[in-house]
């Protein structure tokens, strides 16, 4: 039977086979069970019909009808053939613009080749789930569960490059949802195991910079120690020009120099290709400059004042422990001395000063940046006026106390 129609004479051959099919399809289940027979050619007829419908452009009609078929060989026990279908209907379901639909038809196919014990073929249609999820229906979470069942189902089939694969998609978006974290622990993983596998070595070094970028938009300091242990345990990745390029984002983000930040990225990308996931990256970790965040070393490490952006005292609180850094663990140290104090007036003088002079020291803190002479009343002590006299427990954003407060009350002097 010729399957090429045009117009509504193609439509109406379609109607004709799709209906002929059902009635076939409910002529097989009888007093004595399923005619195989009946059903085999149901399956012929609808088949054709969706096929039809997909050449008059009908996807709709044609996805409900693969998904009739589906049904009809599920009941004939081949699973093949029924996780064929479906993955025909969920095509037609997002020619349709039907994502939803698509998604159950992936999800129903990955349980069908479980129960059949065709791991490898589930993960592939979890793969192709997630992929429904994330670019269709944009729902990052349910995309980054449907990779990770993809990735933990390869992992246990032994396939290590399909695994690979999944990892990758997992840790893309973990760096699109700014998880920096898992992002750098996933990208890793796959940098260590590429660099030592006969046919996957040759993308160790792209994984390797990517964790580097992401180490990076945490803090700088891990970023460097990172950058070194790369260098060592992969050779190539040491002598390429993605090292080059991480390292002078770290020199760049030490000097807290905008300028040198934006001529690393541009001369990056007049000789490499740059990907949407780089961009976001980096524009995290130039959003992390002080001079940017608002926080200046230059003026006595205290918040820059901006009549335009009235919560710009509070944004850099947020980027700086974004990025990783102690500063709560330097809160928690002075109001830990500031209780000392009250309990032993007498000895502040002496041994209180000692104490904050050994326990928040800079080095332990790994602020990650030295601060400037104008606050040295903050830890060394030398000034009169000590740290006590301008902390204030409820403008401490870790404090149970904390609460909003005017730009004037925020001055930290």
């Amino acid at each position: 039977m010729d399957l090429k129609g045009s117009g509504s004479r193609g439509l109406e051959e379609a109607d004709a086979m799709y209906k002929e099919g059902l009635s076939r399809v409910g002529m097989t289940r009888g007093l004595l069970g399923t005619s195989r027979g009946k059903s085999e050619q149901g399956c012929q007829l609808l088949t054709k019909a969706a096929n039809l419908y997909k050449l008059n452009q009908q996807y709709h009609r044609a996805a409900d009808a693969f998904c009739e078929c589906a049904k009809v060989q599920q009941r004939m026990d081949t699973g093949a053939d029924a996780c064929g279908s479906l993955a025909s209907a969920a095509n037609c379901y997002i020619l349709s613009n039907e994502p939803q639909l698509a998604l159950k038809c992936h999800q129903k196919a990955a349980s069908i080749w479980l129960d059949r014990g065709r791991v490898a073929m589930a993960a592939k249609q979890y793969l192709q789930s997630g992929e429904v999820s994330q670019l269709k229906l944009k729902d990052e979470k349910g995309a980054l569960d449907n990779y990770k069942k993809a990735l933990e189902l390869y992992e246990a089939e032994g396939q290590p490059a399909a695994a690979g694969r999944a990892r990758e998609k997992v840790a893309t978006l973990q760096m699109d949802t700014c998880d920096f974290m898992s992002a750098k622990d996933n990208f890793e993983l796959l940098g260590m195991t590429a660099k030592d596998h006969r046919l996957l070595h040759f993308g160790a070094s792209d994984h390797l910079f990517k964790a580097s970028l992401c180490a990076l938009a945490i803090d700088h300091i891990h970023a460097t120690l990172l950058l070194q242990q790369y260098s060592e345990q992969h050779v190539e990745f040491g002598r390429s020009r993605q090292y080059a390029f991480v390292a002078e984002l770290i020199d760049a983000v030490k000097e807290d120099s905008m300028e040198k930040f934006d001529l690393s990225v541009r001369n990056y990308g007049l000789y490499s290709t740059s990907h949407p996931w780089m961009f976001k990256v980096l524009q995290r970790i130039r959003e992390s400059l002080p001079s940017v965040c608002g926080w200046s070393e230059l003026e006595g490490s205290v918040p820059i004042e901006n009549q335009n952006s009235p919560s710009k005292s509070n944004q850099f609180l947020t980027n700086m422990i974004n990025r990783g850094t102690s500063l709560k663990a330097f809160y928690l140290q002075h109001t830990k001395h500031s209780a000392t104090k009250t309990n032993s007036a007498n000895s502040t003088s002496s041994s209180g000063n000692k104490n904050l002079s050994h326990s928040v020291k800079l080095s332990d803190l790994k602020v990650g940046r030295s601060f400037s002479n104008s606050s040295s009343n903050f830890v060394g002590g030398a000034s009169s006026n000590s740290y006590d006299d301008y902390y204030d427990d409820e403008l401490n954003p870790f404090s149970d106390n904390y609460r909003d407060a005017s730009d004037e009350e925020l001055d930290l002097r």
